[in-house]
């Protein structure tokens, strides 16, 4: 009787933990701006030990909620290049998304010889939010890192350039303002970043409001633009490139680079009419602290916790980035596998005991 009560109090314990994070249909809240979105989108690519690296790839490619660059930017300087991006670029790496800059040095055209990676989102309504990315940069010099938000008619950038020390992140509004020469202070900036950033992954961010966008490194406001402000519906880019401009990436790069992604979480709004949150499950928005917290754990659990070999089990499953992704990008909530499966836990234990209680009175009478 003792087991069943505790087995009973942890379900519920789990349930209630459960629904603060996957019944988030009135939004989600940040205490320190006072924002609220609407809708969430998450991606952890850490743990991909359950399948082989071909596997990973196959999946990755597949994967319809993303998009990888395979064009060409034609050089825009005379002393510059232009920018090859070939999908191949894209790959799961190292408990993470890597974006590569590749060298052929058997090559001697730079168009064939260095080539860059680019991935982003297929949908293309993001319309204003808080967008985050743990990301590690590459120590090869020449290269540039960017996360930005993308519509034909503008820009919201951040760049790492790897030649540039002391290590400095750079914010940009495109289209940009020139004053006297040089980019204006209006639509660009930069801040140091008082440590290398890689060594290790840290946080870049921006919060994108109408005629605002505020931009973070590991959560502290590092600037603010209010000027050519991005007001179109738009996708979100991750790219790794190099074009040898000596003004800006430097380079060309002289070998392989890569710069490695752990995870990415959008709060944000959508141009679709029908985002509006419901409130059907809740009365007030989930804490947007709350929840990073949560999946920063939830991160850090995976990448000690080992799987083996993929033999098909829950386990496996668990710690596959795809399959939780889904759950998540499909619900336009928190959900995710780890938390399926202790729900189904909670549920399976609570039939557990209702049919323990209904039959255990009869059980004693006939004994």
């Amino acid at each position: 009787m003792i087991l069943l009560i505790v087995l009973v109090y942890t379900s519920f314990a789990l349930a209630a933990q459960i629904s603060t994070f996957s019944q988030c249909d009135c939004g989600y809240s940040d205490p320190a701006t006072l924002a609220t979105w609407s809708e969430m989108w998450h991606m952890n690519f850490e743990k991909n030990d359950g399948s082989t690296a071909a596997m990973q790839q196959q999946q990755l490619y597949s994967y319809k909620e993303l998009f990888f660059s395979s064009y060409i930017i034609e050089a825009k300087f005379n002393d510059s290049y232009p920018r090859v991006f070939r999908k191949e670029n894209v790959r799961i790496h190292d408990e993470s998304l890597e974006v590569r800059v590749t060298v052929d040095p058997t090559k001697s055209k730079p168009v064939e010889r260095i080539q860059c990676g680019g991935v982003g989102t297929n949908r293309l309504n993001f319309m204003y939010g808080s967008f985050r990315s743990y990301m590690r940069a590459t120590k090869v010099n020449g290269t540039v890192a960017g996360m930005f938000l993308y519509n034909t008619q503008g820009e919201i950038d951040i760049e790492l350039l790897s030649a540039v020390q002391p290590s400095q992140a750079y914010f940009a509004m495109h289209p940009g303002l020139i004053e006297n020469g040089k980019a204006s202070s209006l639509t660009h900036g930069n801040v140091q970043l008082g440590f290398d950033p890689a060594d290790d992954f840290h946080e870049y961010r921006f919060d994108w409001f109408p005629n605002l966008t505020v931009f973070y490194v590991d959560g502290m406001e590092s600037y603010r633009m209010t000027t050519n402000v991005l007001n179109l519906p738009s996708r979100v880019m991750f790219n790794h490139w190099t074009d040898g401009n000596a003004n800006f990436s430097q380079g060309p790069a002289k070998e392989d680079a890569s710069i490695n992604i752990k995870n990415m979480t959008f709060f944000f709004n959508s141009s679709d009419i029908n985002s509006v949150p419901t409130c059907l499950n809740s009365r007030a928005a989930c804490d947007i602290q709350k929840i990073t917290r949560a999946l920063q754990n939830g991160s850090e659990q995976a990448s000690t916790s080992s799987t083996g070999n993929n033999n098909g089990s829950d386990e496996d499953a668990l710690f596959n980035p795809f399959e939780r992704t889904k759950a998540s990008l499909t619900s336009g909530t928190t959900m995710i596998g780890q938390q399926d499966l202790l729900y189904s836990y909670c549920i399976y234990t609570l039939l557990f005991a209702s049919i323990w209680l209904v039959f255990t009175p009869y059980t004693l009478i006939f004994t």
